[in-house]
């Protein structure tokens, strides 16, 4: 005999199955079709704007990586270099690293001593022999990078990017020269980075003039607490000063009298001493406004670039 489990498992197999009624479609809910006349047709713009803006969409992604890629690459450069003059300048005390914040007329044959110093002990340029005199020029690994003797540099020819390019590193041995010459006079510690591939400093002065005593120059102005695990332990800190090249350049452009210190504020009006370092610190900033408009200056806008464009042309 079955039990009642069983009458009831075999009465819910031969009970009949309900089948679902198709649901009518609720008025005011039917699928539009649209009907184009062929005249109105253009089928192969679509697709092809579709496939054009997925190429535009893969190269800005592209773009993107390759722009942080080359920023990354770029702060791990100038560590490495910043690291290589800070060496050098402890170990030869006849680099007067001091002079690379004179920029007057009067110490321009001894600052250029001093580049010349540097770019041999970064392995720029070396000592040639030339005919019975010696010469200092590039380094081979980078001859064919800059300007040759005599090579023209009008906007167009291959010797133009290779005078910016000249230019851009002069730039940069400047700033990191700056940099290191802050950290070796206010004995700073110094090193590289691992985690960002950034300078990191360290110590009491890092402490007095960014507000913590340990910093990457990573240009944030914030920075979460972290543990000895390196995890994080606290809130974010603001920090006093953006932590960057600039910022070292401009204390050791202080400490020598280049450029008057004042308040830590957010003001990156530039206040100094000395005209040549006004100029090139005005032309940067100037520089990056310009490249931030996102519209076409006004009439206001205009005539502050012609009374600039007036003031240079006598200079260059």
């Amino acid at each position: 005999m079955a039990t009642p489990q069983q009458a009831t498992a075999k009465a819910a197999k031969l009970a009949p199955t309900k089948t679902d009624k198709p649901k009518a479609e609720k008025k005011g809910t039917e699928i539009f079709i649209p009907e184009i006349k062929s005249k109105a047709l253009s089928k192969d713009v679509g697709p092809a704007f579709v496939r054009i803006q997925a190429k535009v969409d893969q190269d800005t992604a592209q773009a993107e990586d390759l722009a942080n890629n080359a920023k990354r690459s770029k702060a791990a450069a100038m560590a490495d270099l910043t690291l290589a003059i800070i060496k050098a300048t402890k170990a030869d005390t006849a680099i007067n690293l001091a002079l690379v914040t004179d920029t007057s007329a009067d110490a321009k044959r001894d600052r250029d001593k001093l580049f010349a110093q540097i770019y041999v002990a970064t392995g720029l340029k070396t000592v040639a022999q030339v005919g019975d005199k010696k010469r200092l020029v590039w380094s081979p690994e980078v001859q064919d990078l800059f300007p040759a003797t005599g090579e023209s540099t009008e906007a167009g020819t291959p010797g133009a990017a290779k005078a910016t390019l000249r230019s851009n590193v002069s730039h940069a041995y400047t700033h990191a020269m700056h940099a290191a010459l802050s950290i070796v006079e206010r004995n700073i510690s110094a090193e590289m980075d691992k985690a960002t591939g950034t300078l990191k400093i360290s110590g009491p002065e890092v402490q007095k003039q960014f507000g913590v005593k340990e910093v990457a120059l990573n240009e944030k102005r914030t920075v979460v607490p972290t543990d000895k695990k390196g995890k994080a332990s606290g809130d974010p800190i603001e920090l006093k000063q953006i932590p960057s090249y600039s910022a070292l350049r401009r204390e050791a452009e202080v400490r020598h009298g280049k450029v008057a210190r004042g308040p830590v504020t957010n003001d990156r009006r530039i206040k100094t001493t000395d005209p040549q370092t006004a100029v090139r610190e005005i032309a940067l900033a100037l520089v990056k406004a310009i490249e931030a408009l996102k519209e076409k200056p006004n009439a206001e806008t205009v005539k502050a670039l012609k009374a600039v464009e007036s003031a240079i042309d006598p200079l260059v």
